[in-house]
């Protein structure tokens, strides 16, 4: 079984010693329980993945500032579990902490700008730029955590529907997914 695993590699990162190397690709032998590293995909932070439901593509998010650049990237994944890059686009927010795959869309939460984001996946396994943006707005009741909205999770909720979970403002909203690239929240 090929599994992979994300890593903070940057300063820019949430961890203070940042040491990994990238996306890592390894190999578990479920008969003996020894794991094999097959070797590693060069990218800054990539704190979460996730994987097609075809298992043929995996997307990761560069968890770092807005100032900094940050994309979330799409891979192609071979039979050896080597990824080769699609493409990748251009986040909006601070530090993603995670992402989705919701119908034909791949949805990312920004833990401290408290937004989300939609990109609508392409046929080829990428994705084009972000149509939609979900921003929350407020602050909680532990004024050391919860100083303003932090959306942490998007989840599936029903077909067209996703929940945006935001730890900063103790709440789990509904939204719609839209289509036209007109916002409408």
């Amino acid at each position: 079984m090929i599994f992979y695993t994300g890593s903070y590699t940057h300063e820019e990162s949430p961890n203070p010693c940042p040491q990994g190397q990238g996306i890592g690709c390894l190999k578990l032998n479920q008969a003996s329980g020894n794991v094999k590293l097959l070797h590693y995909t060069e990218q800054r932070n990539p704190s979460y993945l996730t994987i097609s439901d075809d298992q043929n593509y995996l997307n990761a998010v560069e968890e770092m500032t807005e100032s900094q650049k940050p994309k979330v990237y799409s891979y192609k994944i071979s039979n050896d579990g080597k990824l080769t890059l699609i493409n990748s686009q251009d986040l909006v927010g601070d530090y993603t902490c995670h992402l989705a795959i919701i119908q034909d869309r791949l949805v990312v939460a920004n833990y401290m700008t408290g937004n989300a984001l939609s990109f609508p996946i392409l046929k080829n396994g990428g994705f084009g730029s972000y149509h939609q943006i979900i921003k929350h707005k407020g602050k909680g009741p532990d004024v050391k955590r919860q100083e303003g909205a932090h959306a942490n999770m998007v989840y599936a909720y029903k077909r067209g529907h996703l929940f945006l979970v935001d730890l900063g403002i103790d709440t789990a909203k509904v939204y719609l997914l839209y289509l036209t690239g007109q916002q409408v929240f």
